[in-house]
Protein backbone atom coordinates (compact mmCIF):
# COMPACT_ATOMS: atom_id res chain seq x y z
CA UNK A 1 0.00 0.00 0.00
CA UNK A 2 2.95 1.91 0.87
CA UNK A 3 4.89 2.36 -2.58
CA UNK A 4 1.21 2.20 -4.17
CA UNK A 5 0.42 5.52 -2.73
CA UNK A 6 4.04 7.09 -2.93
CA UNK A 7 3.95 6.10 -6.99
CA UNK A 8 -0.04 5.78 -8.35
CA UNK A 9 0.14 6.90 -11.62
CA UNK A 10 3.29 6.58 -12.39
CA UNK A 11 4.89 3.11 -14.46
CA UNK A 12 6.48 0.14 -13.12
CA UNK A 13 9.50 0.38 -13.23
CA UNK A 14 9.45 3.19 -10.32
CA UNK A 15 8.05 0.27 -8.03
CA UNK A 16 11.25 -1.89 -8.31
CA UNK A 17 13.08 1.23 -7.96
CA UNK A 18 11.61 2.01 -4.41
CA UNK A 19 11.66 -1.21 -2.55
CA UNK A 20 13.45 0.29 -0.20
CA UNK A 21 11.83 3.26 0.76
CA UNK A 22 10.14 3.96 4.13
CA UNK A 23 7.48 5.75 5.43
CA UNK A 24 9.61 9.97 6.15
CA UNK A 25 9.44 9.90 10.45
CA UNK A 26 11.51 11.74 12.88
CA UNK A 27 10.92 11.12 16.45
CA UNK A 28 10.21 14.67 18.46
CA UNK A 29 11.59 14.77 22.03
CA UNK A 30 9.19 15.43 24.74
CA UNK A 31 10.34 18.45 25.92
CA UNK A 32 8.28 21.82 25.70
CA UNK A 33 8.88 24.32 22.84
CA UNK A 34 12.05 25.93 23.43
CA UNK A 35 13.00 29.54 22.86
CA UNK A 36 14.21 30.45 20.00
CA UNK A 37 16.30 33.94 21.85
CA UNK A 38 19.03 31.09 23.27
CA UNK A 39 22.25 30.70 21.11
CA UNK A 40 23.95 27.63 22.56
CA UNK A 41 23.79 23.94 22.49
CA UNK A 42 20.66 23.14 24.22
CA UNK A 43 20.27 19.20 23.75
CA UNK A 44 22.84 16.88 24.44
CA UNK A 45 23.12 12.85 23.80
CA UNK A 46 25.25 10.18 25.16
CA UNK A 47 24.68 6.43 24.85
CA UNK A 48 25.05 3.83 28.09
CA UNK A 49 24.67 0.51 27.22
CA UNK A 50 21.34 0.27 25.36
CA UNK A 51 19.98 3.67 25.64
CA UNK A 52 20.53 7.09 24.67
CA UNK A 53 20.93 9.80 27.09
CA UNK A 54 19.57 13.15 27.07
CA UNK A 55 20.15 16.37 28.36
CA UNK A 56 17.51 19.27 27.28
CA UNK A 57 18.85 22.51 28.59
CA UNK A 58 15.20 23.94 27.18
CA UNK A 59 13.24 22.69 30.60
CA UNK A 60 15.87 21.16 32.37
CA UNK A 61 14.93 17.52 31.41
CA UNK A 62 17.31 14.46 31.62
CA UNK A 63 15.52 11.40 30.42
CA UNK A 64 16.37 7.82 28.77
CA UNK A 65 15.25 7.57 24.90
CA UNK A 66 15.13 4.43 22.95
CA UNK A 67 15.39 4.63 19.34
CA UNK A 68 13.87 1.71 17.91
CA UNK A 69 10.81 2.32 20.20
CA UNK A 70 10.49 5.96 20.70
CA UNK A 71 10.07 5.48 24.52
CA UNK A 72 11.27 8.25 26.26
CA UNK A 73 11.45 8.24 29.94
CA UNK A 74 12.16 11.50 32.44
CA UNK A 75 15.13 10.82 34.92
CA UNK A 76 15.39 14.10 37.03
CA UNK A 77 11.61 14.48 38.50
CA UNK A 78 12.88 17.22 41.09
CA UNK A 79 16.31 18.11 39.58
CA UNK A 80 16.64 21.73 38.32
CA UNK A 81 19.78 21.67 35.94
CA UNK A 82 18.59 24.38 33.47
CA UNK A 83 21.75 26.18 33.83
CA UNK A 84 23.85 23.69 32.82
CA UNK A 85 25.80 23.56 29.43
CA UNK A 86 27.71 20.14 28.13
CA UNK A 87 26.72 16.77 29.27
CA UNK A 88 28.56 13.13 29.76
CA UNK A 89 27.72 9.75 31.53
CA UNK A 90 30.08 7.48 33.14
CA UNK A 91 29.75 4.85 35.61
CA UNK A 92 26.48 5.87 36.56
CA UNK A 93 27.51 9.54 37.20
CA UNK A 94 26.37 12.30 35.46
CA UNK A 95 28.72 15.36 34.13
CA UNK A 96 27.61 19.00 33.27
CA UNK A 97 29.67 22.32 32.93
CA UNK A 98 28.70 25.35 34.56
CA UNK A 99 30.42 28.57 33.40
CA UNK A 100 34.43 27.81 33.97
CA UNK A 101 33.52 24.29 36.76
CA UNK A 102 33.00 20.91 35.59
CA UNK A 103 30.15 18.87 38.16
CA UNK A 104 29.78 15.60 38.65
CA UNK A 105 26.36 14.27 39.68
CA UNK A 106 25.49 10.94 41.63
CA UNK A 107 22.68 8.67 39.49
CA UNK A 108 20.12 10.86 41.96
CA UNK A 109 21.75 14.07 40.68
CA UNK A 110 23.06 14.97 43.82
CA UNK A 111 26.38 16.97 43.18
CA UNK A 112 29.26 14.72 44.44
CA UNK A 113 32.02 16.74 43.06
CA UNK A 114 33.36 20.09 41.25
CA UNK A 115 36.42 20.96 39.66
CA UNK A 116 37.64 24.20 38.39
CA UNK A 117 38.69 25.25 34.47
CA UNK A 118 41.20 27.62 32.61
CA UNK A 119 38.75 27.59 29.77
CA UNK A 120 35.14 28.14 28.98
CA UNK A 121 33.80 25.08 27.32
CA UNK A 122 30.62 25.73 25.23
CA UNK A 123 30.40 21.94 24.89
CA UNK A 124 32.42 18.47 26.38
CA UNK A 125 31.98 14.50 26.18
CA UNK A 126 34.14 12.36 27.80
CA UNK A 127 35.65 8.58 26.99
CA UNK A 128 37.36 6.29 29.86
CA UNK A 129 38.76 9.18 32.10
CA UNK A 130 39.23 11.68 29.75
CA UNK A 131 37.22 14.78 28.90
CA UNK A 132 37.23 16.28 25.76
CA UNK A 133 36.00 19.89 26.21
CA UNK A 134 35.30 22.43 23.12
CA UNK A 135 35.87 26.06 23.09
CA UNK A 136 33.98 27.06 19.77
CA UNK A 137 36.01 30.79 19.36
CA UNK A 138 39.25 29.01 19.19
CA UNK A 139 37.69 25.78 17.07
CA UNK A 140 39.75 23.79 19.92
CA UNK A 141 39.25 20.55 21.91
CA UNK A 142 41.06 20.87 25.01
CA UNK A 143 41.77 17.22 26.14
CA UNK A 144 41.72 17.27 30.20
CA UNK A 145 41.46 14.97 33.80
CA UNK A 146 40.48 15.40 36.49
CA UNK A 147 43.33 16.44 39.90
CA UNK A 148 41.30 15.63 42.84
CA UNK A 149 44.35 17.34 44.76
CA UNK A 150 44.18 20.94 42.81
CA UNK A 151 40.32 20.44 42.77
CA UNK A 152 40.58 21.49 38.84
CA UNK A 153 41.52 19.97 35.73
CA UNK A 154 44.61 19.02 34.03
CA UNK A 155 44.71 20.00 30.27
CA UNK A 156 46.72 17.50 29.49
CA UNK A 157 46.43 18.44 24.54
CA UNK A 158 44.30 20.31 22.83
CA UNK A 159 43.80 20.19 18.74
CA UNK A 160 42.03 22.03 16.20
CA UNK A 161 38.97 20.62 14.17
CA UNK A 162 36.83 22.07 11.60
CA UNK A 163 33.92 23.80 11.46
CA UNK A 164 32.59 27.55 13.12
CA UNK A 165 29.30 26.34 15.08
CA UNK A 166 28.60 25.20 18.27
CA UNK A 167 29.32 21.26 18.76
CA UNK A 168 27.51 17.88 19.72
CA UNK A 169 30.46 15.35 20.50
CA UNK A 170 30.63 11.91 21.23
CA UNK A 171 33.77 9.32 21.37
CA UNK A 172 33.72 5.69 19.67
CA UNK A 173 36.74 3.68 19.77
CA UNK A 174 39.02 6.28 17.47
CA UNK A 175 36.97 8.92 16.16
CA UNK A 176 35.73 11.61 17.60
CA UNK A 177 32.27 12.77 16.04
CA UNK A 178 31.44 16.12 16.43
CA UNK A 179 28.12 18.04 14.30
CA UNK A 180 28.47 21.65 13.62
CA UNK A 181 25.20 23.68 13.82
CA UNK A 182 26.30 26.45 11.46
CA UNK A 183 27.77 24.32 9.08
CA UNK A 184 25.24 21.82 9.10
CA UNK A 185 27.14 18.88 8.65
CA UNK A 186 29.20 16.13 10.72
CA UNK A 187 32.64 15.35 10.96
CA UNK A 188 34.45 12.45 12.02
CA UNK A 189 38.31 13.18 13.13
CA UNK A 190 41.04 11.26 14.98
CA UNK A 191 40.47 11.74 18.55
CA UNK A 192 44.06 12.26 19.64
CA UNK A 193 45.17 14.76 16.43
CA UNK A 194 41.69 15.74 15.06
CA UNK A 195 42.46 15.28 11.98
CA UNK A 196 38.97 15.15 9.83
CA UNK A 197 38.25 11.38 8.25
CA UNK A 198 34.60 11.93 6.67
CA UNK A 199 32.68 15.34 6.53
CA UNK A 200 28.88 13.91 6.33
CA UNK A 201 26.10 16.75 4.95
CA UNK A 202 23.02 16.30 7.79
CA UNK A 203 19.65 15.94 6.38
CA UNK A 204 18.18 18.87 8.33
CA UNK A 205 19.05 22.11 9.90
CA UNK A 206 20.80 22.91 12.86
CA UNK A 207 22.49 19.80 14.15
CA UNK A 208 23.21 20.21 18.37
CA UNK A 209 23.78 16.70 19.61
CA UNK A 210 25.22 13.40 18.53
CA UNK A 211 25.90 9.93 19.59
CA UNK A 212 26.56 6.46 18.34
CA UNK A 213 23.64 3.55 19.05
CA UNK A 214 23.96 0.29 17.75
CA UNK A 215 26.30 1.26 15.14
CA UNK A 216 24.59 4.09 13.98
CA UNK A 217 24.53 7.75 14.10
CA UNK A 218 21.90 9.36 15.80
CA UNK A 219 21.62 13.70 15.75
CA UNK A 220 19.17 15.39 17.59
CA UNK A 221 18.43 19.04 15.54
CA UNK A 222 17.18 22.08 17.17
CA UNK A 223 14.13 21.77 15.01
CA UNK A 224 13.99 25.55 14.05
CA UNK A 225 10.70 26.15 11.99
CA UNK A 226 7.44 28.20 11.91
CA UNK A 227 4.68 26.34 13.08
CA UNK A 228 0.96 26.96 13.89
CA UNK A 229 -0.79 26.30 17.05
CA UNK A 230 -3.35 27.27 19.17
CA UNK A 231 -2.70 28.69 22.45
CA UNK A 232 -5.99 27.07 24.20
CA UNK A 233 -9.49 25.90 22.58
CA UNK A 234 -11.09 28.67 23.01
CA UNK A 235 -8.27 31.02 21.39
CA UNK A 236 -7.73 32.37 17.56
CA UNK A 237 -4.88 30.15 15.48
CA UNK A 238 -1.59 32.46 15.82
CA UNK A 239 -0.07 31.27 12.96
CA UNK A 240 3.89 31.86 11.88
CA UNK A 241 4.98 32.65 15.31
CA UNK A 242 8.82 30.65 15.69
CA UNK A 243 9.94 28.09 18.32
CA UNK A 244 11.82 25.19 18.63
CA UNK A 245 10.72 21.24 18.30
CA UNK A 246 13.85 19.24 19.14
CA UNK A 247 13.75 16.09 17.14
CA UNK A 248 16.40 13.05 16.79
CA UNK A 249 16.70 11.65 13.78
CA UNK A 250 19.43 9.04 11.89
CA UNK A 251 22.06 9.71 10.02
CA UNK A 252 22.79 7.48 7.09
CA UNK A 253 25.69 7.59 4.36
CA UNK A 254 27.57 6.10 2.35
CA UNK A 255 31.08 6.00 0.57
CA UNK A 256 31.39 5.98 -3.07
CA UNK A 257 34.54 5.70 -5.19
CA UNK A 258 34.80 5.69 -8.97
CA UNK A 259 38.76 6.45 -9.58
CA UNK A 260 39.95 9.54 -8.61
CA UNK A 261 35.99 10.80 -7.60
CA UNK A 262 35.49 9.69 -3.95
CA UNK A 263 32.65 11.21 -2.31
CA UNK A 264 29.88 10.48 0.59
CA UNK A 265 26.33 11.36 0.39
CA UNK A 266 23.90 11.14 2.99
CA UNK A 267 20.14 10.98 3.70
CA UNK A 268 18.27 10.21 0.30
CA UNK A 269 14.54 11.25 -0.25
CA UNK A 270 12.07 10.54 -2.52
CA UNK A 271 10.83 14.15 -3.70
CA UNK A 272 7.79 14.58 -6.01
CA UNK A 273 8.81 17.69 -7.93
CA UNK A 274 5.80 19.47 -9.93
CA UNK A 275 6.01 22.05 -12.64
CA UNK A 276 3.05 23.19 -14.10
CA UNK A 277 2.36 26.17 -16.59
CA UNK A 278 -0.39 28.09 -17.38
CA UNK A 279 -1.53 29.92 -20.62
CA UNK A 280 -1.51 33.79 -19.56
CA UNK A 281 -1.42 35.75 -22.79
CA UNK A 282 -1.67 39.38 -21.54
CA UNK A 283 -1.90 41.16 -25.24
CA UNK A 284 -4.56 40.85 -27.60
CA UNK A 285 -2.25 41.48 -30.39
CA UNK A 286 -0.05 38.05 -29.31
CA UNK A 287 -1.75 35.87 -31.29
CA UNK A 288 0.62 32.25 -32.23
CA UNK A 289 -0.32 29.51 -34.49
CA UNK A 290 2.50 26.91 -33.71
CA UNK A 291 3.37 27.64 -30.57
CA UNK A 292 6.13 25.11 -28.19
CA UNK A 293 7.60 25.06 -24.60
CA UNK A 294 10.37 23.74 -23.45
CA UNK A 295 11.46 22.60 -19.82
CA UNK A 296 14.19 21.56 -18.30
CA UNK A 297 13.75 18.29 -16.33
CA UNK A 298 15.99 17.19 -13.10
CA UNK A 299 19.25 15.21 -14.39
CA UNK A 300 21.01 12.65 -12.84
CA UNK A 301 24.35 13.53 -11.26
CA UNK A 302 25.95 11.95 -8.35
CA UNK A 303 23.72 12.84 -5.49
CA UNK A 304 20.22 12.81 -7.66
CA UNK A 305 18.56 10.51 -9.63
CA UNK A 306 15.37 11.21 -11.90
CA UNK A 307 13.23 8.00 -11.55
CA UNK A 308 10.37 8.57 -13.41
CA UNK A 309 8.45 11.39 -15.17
CA UNK A 310 4.88 11.88 -16.36
CA UNK A 311 3.11 14.29 -18.05
CA UNK A 312 0.84 16.86 -16.51
CA UNK A 313 -2.13 18.29 -19.61
CA UNK A 314 -0.61 17.80 -22.66
CA UNK A 315 1.65 15.00 -23.43
CA UNK A 316 5.47 16.00 -23.95
CA UNK A 317 8.28 14.83 -26.07
CA UNK A 318 12.05 14.65 -24.02
CA UNK A 319 14.49 16.68 -26.32
CA UNK A 320 18.45 16.50 -26.38
CA UNK A 321 19.26 20.58 -25.82
CA UNK A 322 22.55 21.32 -25.68
CA UNK A 323 23.46 18.18 -23.63
CA UNK A 324 20.21 19.16 -21.05
CA UNK A 325 16.84 17.06 -21.40
CA UNK A 326 14.17 19.04 -22.09
CA UNK A 327 10.03 18.79 -22.14
CA UNK A 328 9.17 19.80 -24.93
CA UNK A 329 5.33 20.94 -25.11
CA UNK A 330 3.18 21.07 -28.29
CA UNK A 331 0.91 24.06 -27.47
CA UNK A 332 -0.20 24.60 -30.66
CA UNK A 333 -2.73 27.56 -30.97
CA UNK A 334 -1.94 30.23 -28.17
CA UNK A 335 -3.52 33.64 -27.48
CA UNK A 336 -5.54 35.71 -25.20
CA UNK A 337 -8.59 34.00 -25.11
CA UNK A 338 -6.77 30.45 -24.83
CA UNK A 339 -7.45 28.36 -21.39
CA UNK A 340 -4.34 25.43 -20.76
CA UNK A 341 -2.35 24.06 -17.88
CA UNK A 342 -0.08 21.64 -18.35
CA UNK A 343 3.61 20.59 -17.17
CA UNK A 344 5.11 17.33 -15.55
CA UNK A 345 5.46 15.48 -12.51
CA UNK A 346 9.01 14.13 -11.67
CA UNK A 347 9.91 11.86 -8.98
CA UNK A 348 13.37 12.53 -7.86
CA UNK A 349 15.65 11.02 -5.13
CA UNK A 350 18.14 13.72 -3.67
CA UNK A 351 20.91 13.14 -1.70
CA UNK A 352 23.25 15.29 0.39
CA UNK A 353 27.02 15.10 -0.77
CA UNK A 354 30.63 15.74 0.02
CA UNK A 355 33.60 15.14 -2.26
CA UNK A 356 37.18 13.39 -0.71
CA UNK A 357 40.14 14.38 -2.98
CA UNK A 358 43.76 15.73 -2.17
CA UNK A 359 43.26 19.36 -2.35
CA UNK A 360 47.14 20.00 -3.08
CA UNK A 361 46.94 17.50 -6.14
CA UNK A 362 44.54 19.78 -8.90
CA UNK A 363 46.55 22.38 -10.38
CA UNK A 364 45.16 24.99 -13.59
CA UNK A 365 48.49 23.93 -15.25
CA UNK A 366 46.64 20.35 -15.61
CA UNK A 367 43.40 22.23 -17.35
CA UNK A 368 43.55 21.37 -21.36
CA UNK A 369 42.72 25.33 -22.33
CA UNK A 370 42.80 24.11 -25.91
CA UNK A 371 39.62 21.59 -25.38
CA UNK A 372 36.03 23.59 -26.81
CA UNK A 373 34.06 22.18 -23.86
CA UNK A 374 36.55 24.07 -21.26
CA UNK A 375 37.00 27.05 -23.26
CA UNK A 376 33.33 27.15 -23.00
CA UNK A 377 33.07 27.97 -19.39
CA UNK A 378 35.89 30.35 -19.44
CA UNK A 379 34.03 32.84 -21.86
CA UNK A 380 32.92 36.50 -21.07
CA UNK A 381 29.18 36.23 -20.96
CA UNK A 382 27.10 38.98 -21.53
CA UNK A 383 25.92 38.99 -18.22
CA UNK A 384 28.86 38.88 -16.29
CA UNK A 385 30.75 41.86 -16.55
CA UNK A 386 34.09 40.39 -16.93
CA UNK A 387 35.69 43.55 -19.02
CA UNK A 388 34.61 45.94 -16.00
CA UNK A 389 37.82 47.43 -14.90
CA UNK A 390 36.34 47.09 -11.37
CA UNK A 391 35.41 43.36 -11.43
CA UNK A 392 38.29 42.34 -12.81
CA UNK A 393 40.57 44.36 -9.96
CA UNK A 394 37.69 42.42 -7.40
CA UNK A 395 38.87 39.55 -8.73
CA UNK A 396 42.82 39.76 -8.43
CA UNK A 397 43.61 36.90 -5.67
CA UNK A 398 47.12 35.79 -4.68
CA UNK A 399 49.36 34.36 -6.93
CA UNK A 400 48.92 30.36 -6.71
CA UNK A 401 48.72 27.01 -9.13
CA UNK A 402 46.09 25.59 -7.06
CA UNK A 403 42.72 25.39 -8.08
CA UNK A 404 41.33 24.72 -4.69
CA UNK A 405 43.23 27.84 -2.93
CA UNK A 406 42.00 29.96 -5.43
CA UNK A 407 38.33 28.88 -5.44
CA UNK A 408 38.48 29.25 -1.32
CA UNK A 409 40.05 32.49 -1.91
CA UNK A 410 37.43 33.79 -4.20
CA UNK A 411 34.48 32.82 -1.91
CA UNK A 412 35.61 34.16 1.42
CA UNK A 413 36.37 37.46 -0.71
CA UNK A 414 32.90 37.45 -1.81
CA UNK A 415 31.25 36.76 1.40
CA UNK A 416 33.23 38.85 3.45
CA UNK A 417 32.23 41.96 0.94
CA UNK A 418 28.96 40.88 -0.27
CA UNK A 419 25.80 40.75 1.45
CA UNK A 420 22.52 39.05 0.75
CA UNK A 421 19.75 41.19 0.18
CA UNK A 422 16.63 39.51 1.33
CA UNK A 423 14.52 41.98 -0.29
CA UNK A 424 16.10 41.17 -3.88
CA UNK A 425 15.95 44.54 -5.10
CA UNK A 426 19.54 45.07 -5.83
CA UNK A 427 21.27 44.38 -9.60
CA UNK A 428 22.32 40.79 -10.05
CA UNK A 429 25.28 42.15 -12.59
CA UNK A 430 28.93 41.87 -11.30
CA UNK A 431 29.88 45.13 -11.63
CA UNK A 432 26.31 46.44 -9.48
CA UNK A 433 27.09 44.32 -6.75
CA UNK A 434 30.81 44.90 -6.17
CA UNK A 435 29.35 48.93 -5.42
CA UNK A 436 26.43 47.96 -3.78
CA UNK A 437 27.68 45.19 -1.96
CA UNK A 438 24.29 43.44 -1.84
CA UNK A 439 22.69 41.14 -4.13
CA UNK A 440 20.77 37.60 -4.14
CA UNK A 441 21.50 33.91 -4.70
CA UNK A 442 22.19 34.77 -8.71
CA UNK A 443 24.18 37.49 -8.03
CA UNK A 444 26.34 35.56 -5.62
CA UNK A 445 26.58 32.76 -8.25
CA UNK A 446 27.28 35.43 -11.09
CA UNK A 447 30.04 37.26 -8.83
CA UNK A 448 31.80 34.22 -8.05
CA UNK A 449 31.56 32.75 -11.58
CA UNK A 450 33.12 35.88 -12.87
CA UNK A 451 35.76 35.83 -10.69
CA UNK A 452 36.94 31.75 -11.19
CA UNK A 453 36.65 32.42 -14.93
CA UNK A 454 39.25 35.73 -14.94
CA UNK A 455 41.41 33.48 -13.25
CA UNK A 456 41.03 30.94 -15.38
CA UNK A 457 39.54 28.40 -13.58
CA UNK A 458 36.29 27.00 -15.92
CA UNK A 459 32.93 27.92 -14.10
CA UNK A 460 29.05 27.20 -14.79
CA UNK A 461 25.84 27.68 -13.53
CA UNK A 462 23.60 25.42 -11.63
CA UNK A 463 20.22 25.94 -9.94
CA UNK A 464 16.90 26.16 -10.65
CA UNK A 465 14.97 25.12 -7.17
CA UNK A 466 15.56 23.97 -3.62
CA UNK A 467 13.32 22.37 -1.75
CA UNK A 468 11.86 23.50 2.35
CA UNK A 469 14.96 22.33 4.76
CA UNK A 470 12.76 23.49 7.39
CA UNK A 471 11.86 21.20 9.76
CA UNK A 472 8.00 19.96 9.44
CA UNK A 473 7.33 22.02 6.73
CA UNK A 474 6.24 18.21 4.78
CA UNK A 475 3.58 17.52 7.61
CA UNK A 476 1.52 20.99 7.08
CA UNK A 477 1.47 20.70 3.75
CA UNK A 478 3.86 23.37 3.11
CA UNK A 479 4.57 23.80 -0.53
CA UNK A 480 7.34 26.09 -0.63
CA UNK A 481 9.86 26.30 -2.76
CA UNK A 482 12.81 28.69 -3.56
CA UNK A 483 13.90 29.34 -7.11
CA UNK A 484 17.40 29.01 -6.39
CA UNK A 485 20.99 29.68 -7.74
CA UNK A 486 24.05 28.14 -7.35
CA UNK A 487 27.80 26.96 -9.42
CA UNK A 488 30.41 24.51 -9.88
CA UNK A 489 33.90 24.59 -11.10
CA UNK A 490 35.51 22.12 -12.96
CA UNK A 491 38.88 19.99 -11.56
CA UNK A 492 40.90 17.94 -13.64
CA UNK A 493 40.23 14.11 -14.03
CA UNK A 494 37.36 14.91 -11.77
CA UNK A 495 35.33 16.68 -13.22
CA UNK A 496 32.18 19.42 -12.10
CA UNK A 497 32.26 19.94 -8.03
CA UNK A 498 29.20 22.05 -7.26
CA UNK A 499 29.41 24.75 -4.41
CA UNK A 500 26.69 27.38 -2.89
CA UNK A 501 26.94 30.79 -4.58
CA UNK A 502 25.19 32.39 -0.90
CA UNK A 503 23.90 30.46 1.95
CA UNK A 504 27.49 29.68 2.74
CA UNK A 505 27.82 33.66 3.50
CA UNK A 506 28.96 33.49 6.94
CA UNK A 507 31.98 33.92 8.30
CA UNK A 508 33.27 33.45 12.37
CA UNK A 509 36.79 34.36 13.44
CA UNK A 510 38.21 34.23 9.62
CA UNK A 511 36.61 30.60 9.18
CA UNK A 512 33.50 30.31 6.35
CA UNK A 513 30.11 28.01 6.56
CA UNK A 514 31.26 25.20 4.71
CA UNK A 515 27.49 23.01 4.10
CA UNK A 516 27.94 24.01 0.29
CA UNK A 517 31.85 24.08 -0.28
CA UNK A 518 32.92 21.00 -1.86
CA UNK A 519 29.26 19.66 -1.92
CA UNK A 520 25.99 20.51 -1.46
CA UNK A 521 22.99 19.86 0.65
CA UNK A 522 20.17 17.12 -0.66
CA UNK A 523 17.18 19.97 -0.74
CA UNK A 524 18.79 21.22 -4.10
CA UNK A 525 17.14 20.20 -7.16
CA UNK A 526 18.99 20.30 -10.61
CA UNK A 527 17.77 21.22 -13.62
CA UNK A 528 19.79 23.89 -14.66
CA UNK A 529 23.53 24.30 -15.88
CA UNK A 530 25.47 26.57 -18.28
CA UNK A 531 25.12 24.58 -21.06
CA UNK A 532 21.81 25.70 -21.16
CA UNK A 533 20.87 28.86 -19.25
CA UNK A 534 17.62 28.73 -20.42
CA UNK A 535 15.50 26.67 -17.53
CA UNK A 536 12.65 27.26 -20.11
CA UNK A 537 11.79 29.19 -23.48
CA UNK A 538 8.99 29.00 -25.98
CA UNK A 539 9.83 28.94 -29.46
CA UNK A 540 7.19 29.04 -32.76
CA UNK A 541 8.33 26.53 -35.61
CA UNK A 542 12.10 26.41 -34.67
CA UNK A 543 13.75 25.92 -31.79
CA UNK A 544 17.05 28.80 -32.54
CA UNK A 545 14.69 31.49 -32.21
CA UNK A 546 13.72 30.99 -29.00
CA UNK A 547 12.19 33.72 -26.49
CA UNK A 548 10.92 34.31 -22.93
CA UNK A 549 7.70 33.04 -21.43
CA UNK A 550 7.09 36.54 -19.64
CA UNK A 551 3.67 37.85 -20.59
CA UNK A 552 2.46 34.61 -22.25
CA UNK A 553 3.03 31.84 -19.73
CA UNK A 554 3.03 31.95 -15.87
CA UNK A 555 4.77 28.59 -14.01
CA UNK A 556 3.94 27.24 -10.25
CA UNK A 557 6.47 24.94 -9.31
CA UNK A 558 5.78 22.84 -6.21
CA UNK A 559 7.15 19.56 -4.55
CA UNK A 560 6.39 17.21 -2.18
CA UNK A 561 8.54 15.25 0.12
CA UNK A 562 6.78 11.68 -0.03
CA UNK A 563 9.68 9.38 2.30
CA UNK A 564 13.35 8.72 2.95
CA UNK A 565 15.10 5.56 1.44
CA UNK A 566 16.56 3.55 4.27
Amino acid sequence: MLLEKFTRGYDNTVNKKLKTVQPFSIDLLLSSDGDITIDYNNIDLFTVHNKIIIFDAYKGYLYKYDPLTDIQEIINRNSDIRSYTGFAVKDNKYYFIYRKRLLEFDSNLNMINEWLLDIAPDSFTIDGNIFYFYVRDEFKIYKGKTCDKSNSVLIIDNFEIEGIGYKGLFVEDNNLWHCDSINNLVYCCDKNTGITKLTIPTPFLRPIGITVFNNEIYICFEGNTFIHFKKCAKVNTVAGERYRKPFVHKLNYKKHENKNRKYITSNSFLVEFIYTLEADVRYKEDKFEDFYTRVALPYNTDRQELISVKHVGLPFKIVDDNGIKMAEFKVGKLAKDTNLLFGYKALVKLSGIKYEFDHSKYKKSMIDYKDNEIRKYLRADDDLDMDDINVQKFAEVAESDSIIDIVNEIRHKVYSTVKYDYELIRSSYPKDIIYDRKTGCGGYSRLILACLRLNGIPARDSGKYSCQSETFAQYENETVIFNHSWLEFYLPEIGWIPMEGSRDAYILNGRNRENGWLGIDWTHIECLSNSNRNFEYAFEKDASNRFGLGGLITNNPSFRILGEFS
